[in-house]
């Protein structure tokens, strides 16, 4: 697993983690054999920090984008409720008040 939370920080797929206080959209994960993709759009914040202020991936034919509290797949929002659904694909969307978790089978 690999994320990326708060001011950034970042865990990599592999090694130690770290943080970031870049400014602009950054790729934070590709994995060409699970047809995934997923930028980052890292925001000022205050005089020495920056915040991750949105995230998007694809998943196979599907667009996920996450501003603040709202979630939109395939560009449309989606109810703010917490839980676990199933999409087409066998893509599972875990939501919790500040967490997104994305999954579909291995890979």
């Amino acid at each position: 697993m690999c994320s990326s939370f708060g001011d950034p920080h970042f865990t990599p797929w592999a090694g130690a983690s770290f943080s970031f206080q870049g400014v602009g959209l950054y790729e934070l994960a590709t994995v060409p054999e699970a047809d995934l993709r997923v930028e980052t759009l890292q925001c000022r914040f205050g005089q020495l920090a920056s915040s991750n202020a949105a995230v998007a991936f694809r998943l196979g034919d599907r667009v996920f984008e996450s501003y603040g509290n709202d979630l939109y797949i395939d560009g449309e929002l989606q109810s703010r409720a917490t839980g676990v659904a199933e999409l087409d694909g066998g893509v599972v969307l875990t939501r919790d008040f500040d967490r997104i978790d994305v999954s579909r089978g291995r890979v």
